[in-house]
């Protein structure tokens, strides 16, 4: 089973998958771009700057590598507390085998959710 964070809108579900996104860890700043997630590119953007600054080459290395681990495996999270921040509060958590599966059982527990779906 796999677990999703529901976030809602007045006419919207974004359901948000637990996992570990490899998208993420190989391309962090297209990734955080493409799920609008600003701040946190311009917070990766800006580690970037000070660690190509201040740090040795072969040691800026290994921190640019820890950082590409890091929000690889945070990802989901990052996006989580983008949507959060945007008035997107998690209104639930769901197990299923895929997502239109979570889908269905979040709205059989949840009815009052389907409100306003298209």
């Amino acid at each position: 089973m796999r677990l999703y964070t529901v976030h809602a809108t007045p006419d919207d579900l974004i359901l948000v998958r637990e996992k570990v996104s490899l998208v993420a860890m190989i391309a962090p700043l297209p990734w955080l771009l493409w799920h609008r997630c600003w701040i946190a590119a311009l917070a990766y953007l800006g580690l970037l700057v000070v660690v190509g600054l201040l740090a040795p080459a072969a040691a800026g290395a290994w921190i640019g590598l820890g950082v590409h681990l890091l929000i690889g495996v945070s990802a989901q999270d990052i996006r989580r507390w983008t949507l959060a921040r945007q008035g997107r509060p998690i209104v639930a958590v769901v197990a299923g085998s895929d997502r239109e599966t979570a889908l269905f059982r979040l709205l059989s527990a949840r009815p009052d959710l389907a409100r306003g779906l298209r």
